[in-house]
């Protein structure tokens, strides 16, 4: 199709759209098409691209749907759209120009223009939208949801990024308020935080006792989230499945007293029970075991933390700890059935908490040492390398030549 064709075609389409959304308006239709016109007199805002996109219609739908929004208000407009210009060049800019134009006695943070652009905006973002143009404080509003905002939070929120929309604005000043900094709130913005919740007030004592935990990697502070959501919030048939019962893990779930290391600890032992629980992915290896080769298990006391070495015997084991560990041992059924190869798992306890360190491959034929690697495929610590060596000695085993640090687990074990 030709440019020029291109062209009339999006301007048919366009007028289409606009039309379309004015006849629905009933009585908002006349405010409505005051804005169009006054908007296409004086601007590109509602003009059809050379060469138009998906993307560039999408914004245009956005704007239209917004203009409807904005008519509906019209006994609320202190200045005619007749009156309004701009020298803006992005529709963004151009849009934002317009609302102040048409409501803001007082400035408005740039990030309130998603609450009339954004498609999952609700009607109490736009309130607040309106509820700040006419000077009133953030504190005074009041969102359909358990909030308490400080005076030190509201003055974050009206220097809330731009990209935000609005309810991410009042999370992300509230981490600001707490002490935490853009990257925690950002981080939380990618949980459960990311919208509102029914207990606030405990969920700002969490994000607290994130701040005084911190600095802490945004995998961590994600996975504490989800912990204590799972384990508070969600019902035990959502996490254990059927039969578990309506009300959640520990609805009484406090960070009171709890310490970063402690509540570490709970939510290891949580996930290698969840590992536990995981259905198993091959059904013909269910049940499946072996029996133990002719290499020593080991046990080795290290002041106040007990170092072992046990061989996995069973499909389950091996489903275990590749699930807690993250990695591909559990496809390691059949080579270990054959007693072509054989696995061991190096754990550690320590105050009566036990963590598995290291899942470690040994040929029973040659007494060799394949592998050794820890979560995610990770090289063995310092420690867990010491502890691995006084084994191999004891139990008269060797390494091979790549086996540490270098080769990763394989899928088949073959």
């Amino acid at each position: 199709m030709f440019p020029s064709l291109r062209k009339s075609h999006a301007k048919a389409k366009l007028d289409e759209l606009i039309h379309r959304t004015g006849r629905s308006l009933g009585r908002h239709r006349d405010p409505f098409w005051r804005l169009v016109n006054a908007i296409r007199a004086s601007s590109t805002l509602l003009a059809p691209a050379n060469t138009p996109s998906r993307h560039h219609w999408h914004t245009i739908e956005q704007i239209v749907d917004a203009c409807s929004l904005i008519a509906a208000q019209s006994d609320r407009w202190p200045r005619e759209p007749e009156s309004w210009n701009s020298s803006a060049t992005s529709h963004w800019q151009l849009f934002r120009s317009l609302l102040d134009h048409l409501f803001a006695i007082y400035r408005v943070p740039a990030f309130m223009t998603w609450a009339w652009l954004d498609d999952r905006g609700q009607g109490w973002e736009r309130e607040l939208h309106l509820h700040l143009a006419q000077g009133l404080s953030a504190r005074r509003f009041a969102p359909p949801f358990s909030w308490r905002m400080s005076k030190a939070s509201a003055r974050w929120f009206m220097q809330a990024p731009d990209d935000l929309r609005p309810f991410a604005a009042f999370r992300w000043a509230q981490v600001r308020s707490l002490g935490g900094d853009n990257r925690l709130a950002r981080c939380l913005l990618q949980t459960v935080l990311m919208s509102p919740t029914t207990d606030e007030q405990f969920w700002e004592a969490v994000i607290q006792f994130l701040i005084e935990s911190g600095p802490l990697v945004d995998e961590e502070v994600e996975s504490i989230v989800t912990f204590i959501h799972r384990q508070r919030f969600e019902s035990a048939e959502v996490v254990w499945g059927r039969g578990a019962g309506v009300r959640p893990l520990q609805p009484d779930l406090s960070l009171d007293g709890c310490s970063i290391s402690a509540l570490r600890r709970h939510i290891a032992n949580w996930q290698a029970e969840l590992a536990c629980r995981m259905p198993t992915r091959v059904c013909q290896n269910h049940g499946v075991s072996w029996k133990p080769t002719a290499i020593e298990p080991f046990q080795m006391i290290d002041g106040v933390s007990t170092w072992t070495v046990r061989e996995l015997l069973s499909a389950n084991d091996l489903r275990i700890e590749g699930g807690i560990l993250r990695h591909c041992v559990g496809s390691y059924v059949a080579a270990c059935r054959q007693r072509r190869t054989s696995i061991w798992s190096m754990r550690v306890e320590h105050d009566e908490v036990q963590k598995r360190v290291l899942t470690i491959e040994v040929l029973p034929a040659t007494r060799t040492i394949r592998q050794a690697k820890g979560k995610s495929n990770s090289t063995p610590s310092h420690a867990a390398m010491r502890v691995l060596t006084l084994w191999a000695k004891r139990a008269g085993l060797k390494f091979d030549d790549d086996c540490v640090g270098i080769e990763v687990l394989r899928d088949g074990g073959g």
